[in-house]
């Protein structure tokens, strides 16, 4: 009982550390509802005391990047500043406490709080067969929206494809990254996305690698991401 409750505290206090800092991250955290196409027993939330439950430390980063292509195509047609670069923060996502909500059999939802400016929600839904509809986005007008086939499904490793229409919210800073205020604008972007997710003792280690082309100058961006669920041990 005093190893369980030791175990409880340090999650707990990683949890806290790392959301403390979720406010430096402004990009789409990783869908925590895709947990559904891998797991076709999720319990219902119906109530409070379920929602509660549901709840876990479900630890999340993501990155984009983008090619110096798209940087200096962006410039020259903007009349950007010459020593300006991209803001790396604006292409960073990270999640932690979260929610995971399940109110019917096709779908489910997840919802990441992080420290309100950049909360962050999530669905997935079931088409049929091994079809779904996954939507991505947060309080800082990132989206995104995913069309994927789950392509096999084994006791370990499960994986899936998809493709995907996303809209990320970037930024343009001076070198010294001072006070000014950058200039933020949105990346349109469409591209395809393979989902792998591992099943480690009762415990998920799912990766994200998705290849896009923005809509404007035709440059590549690359995503990759990677979660962890589960990290609060329960009874």
């Amino acid at each position: 009982m005093l190893s369980y409750c030791k175990t409880n505290l340090f999650f707990n206090l990683i949890s806290i550390a790392i959301f403390s800092f979720l406010n430096f991250a402004c990009a789409l955290h990783a869908p925590l509802s895709e947990a559904a196409i891998f797991n076709d027993d999720l319990p219902e939330t119906e109530n409070f005391r379920s929602i509660m439950k549901s709840s876990e430390t479900r630890l999340s980063l993501t990155k984009s990047f983008y090619s110096y292509s798209f940087r200096n195509k962006y410039l020259l047609a903007n009349d950007g500043i010459v020593d300006s670069t991209m803001n790396p923060l604006w292409q960073i996502g990270l999640s932690g406490y979260s929610f995971l909500l399940h109110p019917s059999k096709r779908l489910t939802i997840g919802i990441n709080p992080s420290l309100i400016i950049n909360a962050g929600i999530d669905f997935n839904y079931h088409l049929g067969h091994d079809y779904y509809l996954t939507g991505i986005a947060n309080t800082l007008l990132s989206s995104e929206l995913i069309f994927q086939k789950k392509l096999f499904h084994s006791n370990v490793i499960q994986g899936s494809l998809g493709i995907c229409y996303r809209n990320e919210k970037q930024e343009f800073r001076n070198l010294s990254f001072d006070s000014v205020v950058g200039r933020k604008f949105n990346v349109e972007m469409y591209g395809i996305r393979y989902l792998m997710n591992f099943n480690l003792s009762n415990r998920e280690l799912r990766t994200i690698t998705a290849i896009y082309f923005e809509n404007i100058y035709q440059t590549p961006v690359i995503n990759i991401g990677l979660s962890y669920n589960g990290l609060f041990i329960k009874n």
